[in-house]
């Protein structure tokens, strides 16, 4: 099992060897949602990902202290695998919720085979996922109340769309111009 080394302000806990089967790894995260990132200079190691201030995450966050919500994109375009977004990012005592994928967020990354959005998310920007090559699957949550333009555009292998309401539900997200691949497949 890895561990958290250093002084962190979270609860840690135990999380699998990350050389453990994809399966593993996906089941773990599926039932133990990222809640925070913390990134104070305490928090040194999670598991094998070495995790400093902001400036070393796989994200970057644009924040809003009127709201204390943020705004998540990729830090940088070598970001791989499947993409669990935190619902929180700290920024020493704030706390911001994040709540929308900004404008181009996930652009170009040919390296992501899935992203899962948190439920405190409610809007994705114009080209947030475009032109993600290896890109299989992505998670909406319920609470996406709009799909910018070309949201979620030009990513041919992307089959599956995970949406987390019904149907009806939906039918009520805003969406842009060209904000959903045609060849996805929405599970509601």
């Amino acid at each position: 099992m890895a561990r958290i080394i250093g002084n962190p302000t979270v609860t840690p806990m135990a999380v699998p060897d990350w050389n453990q089967t994809n399966e593993m790894r996906a089941d773990f995260i599926k039932n133990r949602p990222l809640e925070a990132i913390k990134t104070a200079e305490s928090l040194r190691y999670y598991g094998d990902a070495n995790i400093v201030p902001s400036d070393a995450s796989l994200f970057l966050f644009a924040l809003d202290d009127t709201t204390m919500t943020a705004s998540v994109k990729a830090k940088s375009n070598s970001i791989s695998g499947d993409i669990v977004i935190p619902y929180k990012y700290i920024d020493g005592n704030k706390t911001y919720t994040v709540a929308s994928l900004a404008d181009s967020a996930f652009n170009n990354r040919d390296a992501i085979t899935s992203i899962t959005i948190p439920k405190s998310v409610e809007s994705i920007g114009k080209n947030a996922v475009s032109y993600c090559d290896t890109i299989a699957s992505i998670t909406i949550p319920k609470s996406v109340t709009n799909i910018g333009d070309y949201g979620i555009f030009s990513c041919p292998p992307l089959t599956d769309i995970y949406y987390e309401g019904s149907k009806e539900d939906w039918a009520k997200i805003s969406f842009g111009n060209e904000a959903i691949p045609d060849g996805a497949k929405i599970h509601y």
